[in-house]
């Protein structure tokens, strides 16, 4: 990167906000990055005081997105390149999971990205200059077992992404999700699990026991996720949907043959609604 950018990450405190703020401020970026607990990132604040800076933020309290983004803004100057990346997963089967978790998970994955987004759209659109990066999930692309929930806000995060890259079109604005399979951060211990429900032992239950066993083991190195990550930002023509990892690229090519298959299979029926 020729020209030092200004970088706003959420949810910093761990995972790849955290490795992400790391890289940045060791090449000399300026760092703009939300928490919720201040201490998580003191340590990046006194090793790059020029730099680096912290705002207090809860994206689930979506109202207060607008005014730690305009102080965010305001610190630098503007905000080059946004890293949507807060949020949290949460386990449990469509008939398990009570409405209070489901509703709390969209408000931070979904609706606190969302807001995020519409405060920075507004600097970006003026300047005619600006990327976003929606950090997805590969259960973005395709749901699983256990998954309905969690999935559901990141299909939501896609289709507000997708239709934004058509609104924007001509304005110099650059927009990705990036759909990471399963990588070996601090992820899982922020997990949240609805209880089991009798009927669901050799389905569900079966994938709660191995999330349960398998930290740590995950196939994806999240160094490696964030150097990519860092590549897209850069590139001139970044791609809209960035798959990482050999699973999320499965799981995308399997949804893909899957839809390709049922059109094949129907398109008779497909096309016979369309007379005019």
């Amino acid at each position: 990167m020729a020209q030092k950018r200004t970088w706003l990450i959420t949810g910093c405190s761990s995972g790849f906000g955290r490795i992400l703020s790391e890289m940045l401020l060791a090449r000399g970026e300026r760092v703009l990055m939300t928490v919720r607990r201040p201490d998580t990132v003191a340590d990046l604040l006194a090793r790059y005081p020029d730099t680096a800076r912290c705002f207090v933020l809860d994206v689930a309290k979506t109202e207060s997105a607008k005014g730690v983004i305009a102080e965010a803004e305001a610190a630098f100057g503007g905000i080059d390149v946004l890293i949507n990346n807060a949020g949290y997963a949460l386990f449990g089967g469509v008939e398990e999971t009570p409405p209070a978790l489901f509703r709390e998970l969209f408000e931070t994955n979904f609706f606190g990205a969302l807001e995020v987004m519409r405060a920075v759209l507004p600097g970006m659109r003026k300047r005619r200059s600006g990327r976003i990066i929606n950090m997805s999930s590969m259960a973005g692309i395709a749901g699983g077992m256990g998954m309905g929930y969690y999935a559901a806000t990141k299909f939501a995060l896609t289709a507000v992404t997708e239709s934004l890259v058509l609104e924007t079109a001509g304005m110099g604005i650059k927009i990705t999700l990036i759909e990471p399979g399963a990588h070996r951060t601090e992820v899982r211990a922020h997990w949240k699990m609805a209880d089991g429900i009798d009927g669901y032992e050799t389905t569900i239950g079966k994938v709660r026991e191995a999330l349960r066993t398998g930290a740590g083991r995950e196939p994806g190195d999240p160094l490696i996720a964030c150097e990519a990550i860092l590549k897209i930002a850069e590139a001139e023509n970044p791609p809209l949907h960035l798959p990482l990892g050999k699973d999320a690229l499965e799981r995308a090519e399997r949804k893909l043959a899957l839809v390709s298959g049922d059109i094949a299979t129907w398109r008779d029926l497909i096309v016979s609604t369309t007379t005019g």
